[in-house]
């Protein structure tokens, strides 16, 4: 869990945040790894078995979302283990290095999830239309009390 001291809305207010991660009691993998939405969960499914958990989160939608894509977790750990005078010279002159432009958002990823769970069909459950176009395109494949 993680605590957002100031959420930025028509109503500002502070806002805690969470993530699950239901483990493989037999081997001690992930299986699932749950967020909080809008007080409704999201499910991810982890098909592969990760080294470790990245969770992303962006600055003006907290919400968090946890990377379960194996290709996706190697890419970041790669820009984790860049050496210190790239990163800097990335900061400095704001040229990403090669690793980082595997990091952007595939759209084809995003059309497919939006296709599986299209927007339209979040918005009947009483998401805003922001926040429904965002959560149609993230990768879940269970909504726990889509309600709220």
């Amino acid at each position: 869990m993680y605590f957002w001291h100031y959420e930025i809305t028509t109503n500002p207010h502070s806002d805690w945040e969470r993530i699950e991660v239901w483990v493989d009691a037999e081997n001690g993998t992930p299986k699932w790894v749950v967020s909080d939405y809008h007080y409704r969960e999201l499910w991810y499914n982890v098909e592969e078995t990760l080294p470790l958990l990245y969770v992303k989160f962006f600055i003006n939608f907290h919400t968090p979302v946890p990377v379960v894509d194996l290709a996706e977790t190697e890419s970041i750990s790669g820009v984790f283990n860049q050496k210190n005078s790239a990163l800097l010279r990335v900061s400095i002159t704001g040229k990403p290095l090669k690793t980082m432009e595997t990091l952007r958002p595939k759209e084809t990823s995003a059309k497919f999830w939006a296709d599986l769970h299209s927007p339209d069909w979040i918005l009947s459950y009483g998401l805003p239309n922001l926040a429904a176009k965002f959560c149609s395109q993230l990768p879940w494949t269970y909504w726990r009390y889509p309600h709220g």
